[in-house]
This record gives structure tokens, C-alpha cells and sequence, in this order.
């Protein structure tokens, strides 16, 4: 699934098995504040993993990000 904004883009998927979440990433893009994407992956119906990374604007700057 794709959605765009007035000033961003966000690009995202999901996948399940038995009617339980197994994975979600998603990408988003914008055009003053930078990009980050994200990957979420459940296990046993538990959130087990969350990764992020990009860049975001500090004092003016877009510099790396990481979580």
C-alpha cells in the first residue's frame, strides 16, 4: 500500500499468518525532513523485532538516525 501527502510519501506491507501479525515494513519519505524506514517482525503474536534507521533535520541538517 502507498499513500502520498502533501509533503511525503509512505510505502508499507504487511504480512500475517493465522489471522496474526508476522511483519510490517514500511518507508517513508518526505521532502523537508528526510526518509526513515522501519521493520517491525512478530513471533508468537509478540512484537520481537524493531528496527528503524534514516536521516531527520537537526539544526537544519538531515544527519543518520538508527534504532
Amino acid at each position: 500500500m502507498a499513500e502520498h501527502g502533501a509533503d511525503s510519501t509512505t510505502v508499507y506491507w504487511y504480512s500475517s499468518r493465522q489471522n496474526q501479525p508476522e511483519r510490517l515494513g514500511e518507508r517513508v519519505y518526505t521532502e523537508k525532513q528526510g526518509y526513515y524506514q522501519s521493520d517491525y517482525q512478530w513471533q508468537s503474536g509478540k512484537l520481537r523485532t524493531l528496527l528503524q534507521q534514516g536521516t531527520k533535520r537537526v539544526d537544519g541538517q538531515l544527519v543518520p538516525f538508527s534504532l
